[in-house]
Formats: structure tokens, C-alpha cells, sequence
């Protein structure tokens, strides 16, 4: 990875762990490595969200929810020896297959198993927080029910998977990449709200359809 990728990562993860410390102390979590809002600390926003219970947080405008296997969707070991490099639209681009059909991938994605498994975590809050030390939380649940309704999928020539959520004005919106990284120390599934911002894309989706509850602690 080149230095000034390198530094950028480093800068997001400490910003990630700034904001992690700041919210625990906040919430009174003892760590920021588990936090938790719990009913008895801040009872209006439970109360609000119909939730309370491990949080996750999520700061940035790209969210990665998932880096390794992906088994429901497919070996990560056939893909990779898959791959070949094909001419698509007058450019050389990477192409690998998988080892399942596509009616079952779709089946999986569907799934609310499977965003229980790589995205909630075992997490029963959702929380955002911007550069203002804003605070939105909505209840995991609401988010994963969301998305499994309306989300499409679309399966591209290079083996990435797109899904497009679609949204209330009849439109939709390309939000989510499943794509493997073919690189010579990580060879895994990448799975997430990445790449032009798409994090934050998500967020202002859920704000508009989701119950929340936004405030300043």
C-alpha cells in the first residue's frame, strides 16, 4: 500500500477510535470497545428507537461492514482461482465467477440471517455521528428490515455484486459492492457501503425512512 494510503488509513481508524471513546464516555460504557445504550442511562432515546443494548457506530462518508469469507455467497478460494483478465468496454478489468447460482446469492442477500450475521453483528443500536459530534440512532432492526425490502440486486460481468436501494420517489440508488480483493497479502470478500461517498448515501437514505433519534449529548 503506497505511504499516503497508508497514513489516510491510519487517520480514519484513529478518527474511528476518537469518536468511539467520546461516544462510550457519553453513554457511560466503562470501553469503547463494547458500547452499549442502555434504557436506565438515557431512557428517551430506548424509549424513541424501541431499543436498547450493544451499539455500533459508524463516523465517515464509507462504511465497510465485512472483509474475509462470504460463504453464503460463495468460496472465496474458487473465485480467486477464477479470475482472469477480460476487455470490458475497451478496458482490461479482472473477472472471476463464483461457485453458486445467482437465484441462490440473491436468496441469501434477501436474507435478514445474513445482515444479522455481517452487518448487525449482534448489535441492537445503530449509531451515526458526523463532524459536529451529532448523534443519530435508529434501532438495527428498523435498518436490516429496510434493506432486505429494497434493495435490488445486480450481478456484473467482473463477479461484483451491486445492490440498488430503491428509493420513496420511485428512483434508486447504487449503495452496496460485494467484490473480492485480489491482492497478494489479502485475497478476501469486501463487503459494504464503500467507495464515492456511499456510507453517507446510506445514512441520509435511513434518515429519510427510518424512526431516529438525533440529538447532541
Amino acid at each position: 500500500m503506497p505511504k499516503m494510503q497508508s497514513e489516510k488509513a491510519r487517520d480514519i481508524k484513529y478518527n474511528g477510535e476518537l469518536a468511539k471513546q467520546k461516544l462510550a464516555n457519553k453513554l457511560k460504557c466503562p470501553s469503547s470497545k463494547d458500547i452499549y445504550l442502555y434504557k436506565e442511562v438515557y431512557p428517551e432515546i430506548s424509549e424513541h428507537i424501541q431499543a436498547e443494548g450493544k451499539l455500533m457506530l459508524r463516523v465517515g462518508k464509507n462504511w465497510q461492514f465485512h472483509l474475509g469469507d462470504l460463504p453464503e455467497i460463495g468460496s472465496k478460494s474458487y473465485f480467486s482461482n477464477s479470475i482472469k483478465k477480460k476487455m470490458i468496454r475497451d478496458k482490461v478489468l479482472e473477472c472471476g465467477t463464483f461457485d453458486k447460482n445467482w437465484d441462490t446469492q440473491v436468496e441469501e442477500l434477501r436474507s435478514p440471517l445474513f445482515w444479522e450475521k455481517y452487518f448487525s453483528k449482534g448489535n441492537k443500536v445503530f449509531c451515526f455521528s458526523n463532524d459536529n459530534y451529532e448523534y443519530f440512532f435508529f434501532n438495527i432492526n428498523d435498518i436490516v428490515d429496510f434493506i432486505t425490502k429494497n434493495t435490488r440486486w445486480r450481478l456484473l460481468e467482473t463477479g461484483r455484486i451491486k445492490g440498488d436501494l430503491m428509493l420513496e420517489d420511485g428512483s434508486k440508488k447504487t449503495i452496496f459492492t460485494i467484490e473480492f480483493r485480489n491482492e497478494s497479502h489479502k485475497k478476501c470478500f469486501v463487503f459494504g457501503a464503500h467507495g464515492g461517498g456511499k456510507g453517507i448515501q446510506l445514512f441520509l437514505i435511513l434518515l429519510r425512512n427510518i424512526k431516529h433519534y438525533h440529538c447532541q449529548l
